[in-house]
C-alpha cells in the first residue's frame, strides 16, 4: 500500500475507457542535450505505433499546455530458444518548465494521468532533495524501497530518483523490463529519474528465473534493453557506441554518472584488454576531466558522482584487488590495473578497480565530494578517503547503497581480519536507500530503511567545499571546512 501523502499528493486518476491504453509510464529529466531544457520526459509502452499528446500544466494554472510523443519505437530479438518483441515504446518531451513546481500530465487516450514536482532552477538558493538507489529489482521489497524513497522527508519532496544501476534484473529475458515498468510505474510515474547501467544491464546472462535450458539462450543485454528503455542525456552517436556516461545538473548539485562497464561487448565475449575496450574507457575518463573543469562551484557546490561499482567496499562481494593490499594500489600497479590486470578478481565483472586505478586522482583534483555506488546488496558509508586513508582536505565520501531489496537477498558477510577505520557505518539486515539534501552551505546524505521514511538509519552532513584564493573558485583545489562547521555543532553522526 502507497504511503498516505503519495495516495493524497501525488495520486494517479485513470481515466475510464481508454481506446489506446498506456502502460509502464516513467519520467525522467531532460536538457539541453535532448533539446528539451529544464524538461521532463514521460514515456510509455503501448500496443500501438501511433503517436499520443500529452497534456500537463502547473497544478496552480488554468492554462493547459500539450505536446505530441515523438515518433515510437520498438526492438526485438531472436536466438536460439528464446524470442521477444517489445511493445511499442513512447516519449513526451515537456521543456522549459518552471523549477521547483507541481504540475500534472495526461497521456490523452492512454488512460493515465499523474503529478510531479520540478527541481530547482539550477544555482538557486532553493534545497535541492535527491533519491538515490541502487539494485532495485522487482520484488515487494523493492517497491517498497522505491514508495519510501518517494515520500517526503520533513515535509521536503524529492525532486529526482536516481538509479545506481541494476534496474529489473532481466539480464537477457527483455518481458522482465516490461514487468518491471508496470510495477513500478506509481512512483516512477510521479517522479522523474536518472541513472546509470550496471552489471545488469550488460553482462550478467540467463534470464531473471527462466527455465533452463531456454534461458541459456538469453544473453547479456550488453546495453540493449537500458538503451531501449532509459532515458538520459546522451547524443545519438553516444547511444549508438554504447557512452552511456553524461553529467546533470539538478539546483545545487552537480551529478556525473560513470559507467563502470564502459568499452564491455556483452556476455559472450570477455573484451576486457582489447584495444577497443581501453579506447572506451579512455575516452569516458578524457570527457570526465573535462567536464569536471567546467563545473561551476557557486551555481553547483557539490559534485556527486554516481556509478554502479563501489571500490571502498568491506563486503566480501564483489571485491578486486589491483595490489596486494587490499584498497590500496601501487604506483608500480596502476597502469597495469587500469588495462585489467588484477592480483585478484575478474575485470571482466569487477571493473572498478581498474577505473579506481585512474579515477580516485581526478576526483581528489576536482573536489569531488561524493561516490554512490550499487552493485553490493547492503549500505555503507565511509569516511573522506584518498588513497585508502582518512583524508578531510582531499578526500571522498562513498556511499554503497545497493539495498534496494532484488532478488539476489542481502550483501555479506564482511571481508576477513580489521575493518578499515574508513568504514563508519555499515547495514545488511534490511533493505532501503539513501537520500541526499543539499543547500548552499552543507549537504546531508541519509539512509533509510524501507519500512521507516522519517527516522534515518545514518546520515552524515559534508560542509561546502571552501575556495581559498580566486584561482580555487573553480572546480580545482578546494577543501572542506571541516573545522568550521564542528565548531557550528555540525558534526558526523
Amino acid at each position: 500500500m502507497l504511503p498516505s501523502v503519495l495516495q493524497v499528493l501525488l495520486a494517479a486518476v485513470v481515466i475510464a475507457s481508454p481506446p489506446r491504453p498506456a502502460s509502464q509510464v516513467h519520467l525522467a529529466l531532460t536538457n539541453a542535450v535532448q533539446n528539451c531544457e529544464n524538461g521532463v520526459a514521460v514515456s510509455f509502452a503501448s500496443e500501438t505505433p501511433h503517436q499520443y499528446q500529452i497534456n500537463y500544466k502547473p497544478i496552480e494554472s488554468a492554462q493547459t499546455l500539450n505536446v505530441t510523443t515523438r515518433p515510437s519505437e520498438s526492438y526485438g530479438l531472436s536466438r536460439g530458444r528464446y524470442s521477444y518483441k517489445s511493445p511499442y515504446l513512447h516519449s513526451g518531451f515537456m521543456c522549459n518548465l518552471l523549477p521547483n513546481t507541481a504540475y500534472q500530465y495526461e497521456i490523452v487516450g492512454g488512460g493515465k494521468s499523474f503529478q510531479f514536482l520540478t527541481p530547482p532552477a539550477t544555482g538557486s538558493d532553493a534545497i535541492t532533495v535527491l533519491s538515490v538507489v541502487g539494485d532495485p529489482g522487482d520484488t515487494t521489497d523493492s517497491s517498497a524501497t522505491l514508495e519510501m524513497l518517494a515520500t517526503p522527508y520533513k515535509g521536503m519532496h524529492p525532486h529526482a530518483l536516481i538509479v545506481a544501476g541494476d534496474y529489473s534484473y532481466a539480464n537477457g529475458e527483455h518481458e522482465v523490463w516490461d514487468r518491471w515498468f508496470n510495477l513500478q510505474e506509481v512512483v516512477f510515474g510521479h517522479v522523474p529519474t536518472l541513472g546509470i547501467n550496471g552489471n545488469h544491464e550488460t553482462v550478467v546472462a540467463n534470464g531473471h528465473a527462466a527455465p533452463r535450458p531456454k534461458a541459456w539462450d538469453m544473453v547479456g543485454e550488453n546495453y540493449l534493453g537500458y538503451l531501449q528503455r532509459i532515458l538520459t542525456p546522451i547524443s545519438n552517436e553516444n547511444k549508438a557506441k554504447r557512452r552511456t556516461y553524461y553529467s546533470f545538473d539538478i539546483g545545487l548539485v552537480h551529478l556525473v554518472f560513470l559507467d563502470d562497464y564502459v568499452g564491455s561487448s556483452g556476455s559472450t565475449w570477455n573484451s576486457v584488454g582489447s584495444k577497443p575496450w581501453l579506447n572506451e574507457r579512455t575516452k569516458q575518463l578524457t570527457w570526465l576531466v573535462q567536464d569536471l573543469e567546467h563545473v561551476n562551484r557557486t551555481a553547483t557546490p557539490w559534485v556527486v558522482v554516481i556509478k554502479h561499482n563501489p571500490f571502498y567496499n568491506t563486503w566480501r562481494d564483489h571485491q578486486c584487488q589491483c595490489s596486494k593490499t587490499r584498497f590500496h594500489i601501487d604506483d608500480s600497479d596502476r597502469e597495469r590495473c587500469w588495462e585489467g590486470r588484477y592480483v585478484s578478481g575478474s575485470s571482466m565483472y569487477e571493473p572498478h578497480c581498474g577505473l579506481q586505478a585512474k579515477l580516485e586522482p581526478i576526483y581528489a583534483e576536482y573536489g569531488v565530494d561524493v561516490v554512490m555506488t550499487g552493485h553490493v546488496h547492503g549500505y555503507e558509508r565511509t569516511a573522506p578517503i584518498y588513497q585508502n586513508k582518512i583524508n578531510e582536505e582531499r578526500g571522498t565520501v562513498y556511499i554503497t547503497t545497493g539495498a534496494g531489496g532484488n532478488y539476489e537477498g542481502h550483501a555479506g558477510p564482511r571481508i576477513p581480519g580489521p575493518i578499515p577505520e574508513w568504514s563508519r557505518a555499515v547495514n545488511n539486515k534490511v533493505y532501503g536507500a539513501s537520500k541526499v539534501i543539499a543547500t548552499k552551505d552543507y549537504l546531508e546524505i541519509l539512509w533509510f530503511t524501507n519500512t521507516n521514511s522519517k527516522t534515518p538509519f545514518d546520515s552524515i552532513i559534508l560542509p561546502v567545499r571552501i575556495p581559498t584564493s580566486p584561482f580555487e573558485q573553480s572546480s580545482k583545489k578546494v577543501k572542506r571546512g571541516y573545522y568550521k562547521f564542528r565548531l557550528l555543532g555540525i558534526q558526523e553522526y
